[in-house]
């Protein structure tokens, strides 16, 4: 009994202790200037000047000290007035830094309570150069096209149809990247038709139908191409070359991507020889590359050079 007495005791003071020295800590940090007024940040054109030869050690540094400013400010009581110096100072050390170009692409934008257009313009920059280094990065993608869509408002209606149209290109751009969900084709033909491209909108359904293999995905293709198509019978003409050119992956090139099997083509009944190759006209040379079937739409469509 009185051992547990002792322990209890003990606890009980070392706990007084920590309390006390947490209490005098938060006492005399609170009494500290802000820590923005003792940042110190070349700049960035320099940078790597200043880094003596030792790029990535001190863009890892900056980076820590960037998230500690950014962590440490108070929201709505600073105006962050370095965080734009210190993450072009990482990307001028280390232009690829991954990380630190979708954080800054949020950052700049959670700063206040209400993200302003120059704030929205500073995001865009850094998602832009975020691309030019890593251009399959589907993320980057999708956050540009959030940003040039939505965020973006300028007063000039023509600007802001530029940036949707460049927003859709993007897009576009993004759904054939191996990251991107099956059924992105879709809402892409949206972005499209509310733009008054209806025409694009169903191109860009009709070359994803061909190789999305997402069942789900597919049908919501359809659907959609059935509602911007001028009459059904399009969509159903559209389904049934679907099924025929599934038919014919499957007798040619089962088991491989679809991608892949608009690459190769049907598979050849015969493969020419090299004296084949090395010999005749270009008519005969490519009429040995062409399915016996394909023989007579040859013939018909180059009288003048066989003769």
């Amino acid at each position: 009994m009185k051992r547990t007495a002792s322990i209890l005791l003990v606890v009980f003071v070392v706990w007084l202790g920590a309390h006390a020295a947490q209490t005098s800590a938060l006492s005399a940090r609170a009494s500290w200037p802000v820590a923005e007024e003792f940042v110190l940040v070349p700049p960035p054109e320099i940078a790597r000047i200043a880094s003596g030869g030792y790029n990535e050690l001190w863009a890892d540094l900056r980076w820590v000290q960037t998230l500690v400013y950014y962590g440490t400010a108070k929201i709505g009581q600073s105006d962050f007035r370095y965080l734009g110096r210190l993450i072009d100072n990482i990307l001028a050390l280390d232009p690829y830094f991954h990380d630190v170009y979708y954080w800054a692409a949020a950052a700049s934008t959670y700063k206040q309570e209400r993200a302003t257009q120059e704030e929205f313009r500073t995001s865009v920059r850094y998602l832009r150069l975020g691309l030019e280094r890593f251009p399959e990065d589907y993320e980057l993608h999708e956050a540009l096209v959030m940003k040039l869509w939505w965020d973006l408002e300028p007063e000039d209606p023509a600007e802001r149809r530029r940036n949707r149209l460049e927003a859709a290109r993007i897009a576009e751009r993004a759904m054939r990247l191996p990251k991107a969900p099956p059924g992105t084709a879709t809402r892409i033909a949206a972005m499209w038709s509310d733009l008054g491209e209806i025409e694009h909108a169903r191109n860009t359904l009709r070359q994803m139908l061909l190789t999305t293999e997402n069942k789900q995905a597919r049908a919501k293709m359809i659907a959609r191409f059935r509602y911007l198509a001028e009459s059904e019978g399009e969509a159903e003409l559209l389904a049934k070359a679907k099924r025929e050119f599934d038919s014919k992956h499957a007798e040619n090139l089962p088991g491989a991507p679809s991608d892949l099997f608009v690459i190769l083509g049907p598979r050849r009944k015969r493969w020419p020889t090299l004296d084949e190759l090395t010999s005749g006209t270009l008519l005969g040379q490519l009429r040995l590359l062409e399915d016996e079937g394909d023989e007579d739409a040859l013939d018909q469509e180059a009288p003048e050079e066989r003769r």
